[in-house]
């Protein structure tokens, strides 16, 4: 039986290493893109040679890609981007989580009884279909997407017309950035906000989700602009986050805090790296079995 796309970008990530960009071009669409970006930057390249320049002119190619199909161009120049801004993105997330969960032992704890019980000991990978099972380990990705949003400002809209909200006059062509770390730490929405607490999840906030519907959880934005990766998003981070603790037991070196300073920029990564011991989780046998 074939296994999903998540689990398959999981498996690549971890064959020998465990940086993203090792499983993309394992996966066959990739494989794809990369063939067919060599195919059109040859064509541009051979275009660009017959192309008279008046002296001095630098040679361009611009004008090549210009005469490329639509669709070339969207294979060429959107695909790759999409993938890029995903694989940043999920690992800036994913250490964040590892992040949180260091600082609160409690929630890590209580992340591997859970992997335990639905997982146990005798199985090497946790599989997709173990997600729903791992319900704490959703909320954890959720509280880790509250407090740190990967791009903790959304996407510029623009007004179309002037209108005028609580008191505040916007006019036509105003554009406008959400602030989206400030409504997800906002204390008359969330209690204690600058608190890791996941349960707020399997509790008060259970119903409150990430793909946009919850305007005070939106760190995938919302509409029609929204992230179109949310989904594949999500399967990646908790494949990912539930493996690495079903596998490794993690410790800080002397046991000291994380330090847990945020960089500056279009994303948020953690200003400082993040650095782990880690030892084997599971009997030896396990990982030999490569089950």
């Amino acid at each position: 039986m074939g296994i999903g796309a998540a689990e398959m970008m999981f498996r690549c990530v971890f064959q020998g290493s465990i940086s993203m960009q090792d499983c993309l071009m394992e996966l066959p669409m990739c494989t794809a893109l990369h063939n067919l970006k060599g195919i059109c930057l040859s064509t541009c390249t051979s275009r660009t040679t017959n192309i008279s320049f008046p002296k001095k002119q630098p040679r361009v190619i611009v004008p090549c890609l210009c005469q490329l199909p639509d669709s070339l161009l969207i294979f060429l120049i959107l695909v790759p981007a999409l993938i890029l801004a995903a694989e940043d993105t999920t690992s800036i997330t994913m250490t964040w989580a590892l992040s949180l969960l260091l600082n609160n032992r409690d929630a890590l704890n209580q992340v591997e009884q859970e992997l335990d019980i639905h997982v146990g000991n005798n199985r090497l990978l946790v599989k997709e279909s173990d997600i729903k099972n791992l319900v704490y380990l959703q909320s954890v990705i959720k509280e880790t997407l509250r407090l740190y949003p990967t791009a903790p400002l959304s996407v510029m809209h623009e007004s179309i017309e002037d209108c005028t909200i609580n008191g505040y006059h916007v006019s036509t062509g105003t554009w406008l950035i959400i602030n989206l770390q400030k409504i997800h730490r906002d204390p008359f929405i969330w209690e204690n906000p600058f608190k890791f607490r996941p349960k707020r999840f399997m509790t008060t906030h259970k119903n409150i989700d990430v793909r946009g519907h919850n305007f005070e959880l939106i760190p995938f934005g919302s509409g029609r602009r929204m992230c179109p990766g949310v989904s594949f998003a999500l399967q990646i981070m908790q494949l990912t986050l539930a493996n690495l603790l079903h596998w490794f037991k993690f410790e800080t070196p002397l046991n000291e805090a994380v330090d847990m300073r945020e960089a500056a920029g279009m994303t948020s990564p953690k200003a400082t790296p993040l650095e782990v011991h880690i030892t084997p989780h599971l009997p030896t046998f396990v990982y030999d079995s490569n089950n």
